[in-house]
């Protein structure tokens, strides 16, 4: 169990001083020693971060094979550091739903909100809107009371209204305007463009269009959010925004303005991904102070 610890400490301190190599050799060889809920986790969690190298000494992702180490260890034991991994590594391979139960689990008895966060940022990938904004409320709620802390970037409101907003058929909100000017002035343009089409704030969209054209390229939904705002407002200026939609988007702005069903639909189409939070997962870490679980 010493040697266990100690190995595992260096392969920490050689980790922190960016020497993967020196890092996975450690992790490999504690894991291969002493193949239990400890090594096994750090290892997938070494995999899944920086992936593995390979005999031509290249690096690789390897993502599914840190998702196998993980999964091991945790059919060795199961707890909150383990599942939260887990969690990160479905998510990053595409599977949220799996994901979202796993980060359930990690849940309970949580009093960080942390996993109850992702479960939220899961629901809202897998579209169930009305299920993530009652998640993302009474995550607002309990950081309004002081129990949970997030950081800005993963401020509960934003996703909150967005969930929102994504959960109704019409354009607009009936709920507060100071959350609104809370998320607006926590956004980038990219995700405010968006959320100001699905206030139904057309002609404010518009004029922050030309801004935001100067610096993004949009994906197809927010040209069509911009479009179908330019044939709402009409005018000299929605023109103009009309013409700079079809020489820097790829999207087909002909067939799309020719018919408003699609364009509508297009940009209904849109779904706001919210930033998972990511712990340290690995056990023994001083700096993080994760504990080492009992072997």
């Amino acid at each position: 169990m010493r040697d266990t610890i100690i190995m595992n400490q260096n392969a920490l301190d050689a980790l922190e001083q960016s020497n993967f190599n020196a890092a996975l050799e450690l992790f490999r060889e504690n894991a291969r020693n002493v193949p239990c809920h400890l090594t096994l986790n750090n290892l997938g969690k070494f995999y899944f971060d920086h992936g593995n190298r390979m005999k031509n000494r290249k690096w690789r992702c390897a993502d599914q094979l840190g998702l196998c180490y993980l999964q091991k260890a945790r059919s060795i034991a199961t707890n909150r550091v383990n599942l939260m991994n887990i969690g990160m590594a479905l998510f990053a391979v595409g599977n949220p739903i799996e994901a979202c139960n796993i980060f359930e689990l990690a849940g309970y008895n949580d009093l960080t909100g942390i996993a109850r966060y992702n479960t939220g940022v899961c629901l809202l990938a897998m579209k169930k809107f009305k299920e993530a904004e009652y998640v993302f409320l009474d995550l607002t709620r309990q950081s309004d009371d002081g129990i949970v802390n997030f950081s800005e970037e993963h401020d509960p409101r934003v996703a909150l209204l967005f969930s929102s907003l994504l959960s109704q058929s019409a354009f607009g909100y009936s709920g507060s305007a100071e959350l609104v000017e809370h998320v607006l002035a926590r956004i980038d343009d990219y995700d405010k463009i968006a959320l100001l089409y699905l206030l139904g704030h057309f002609e404010e969209l518009i004029e922050l269009s030309d801004s935001f054209l100067d610096n993004w390229i949009p994906s197809i939904e927010l040209s069509a959010m911009i479009l179908d705002s330019a044939v709402r407002i009409g005018g000299e200026k929605a023109e103009q925004v009309k013409e700079r939609i079809r020489q820097n988007s790829k999207a087909s702005v002909g067939k799309m303005i020719r018919s408003p069903q699609l364009l509508n639909k297009t940009a209904l189409a849109f779904n706001y991904s919210a930033p998972l939070i990511e712990e340290c997962g690995y056990y023994g870490c001083r700096q993080h102070h994760t504990p080492l679980p009992t072997m």
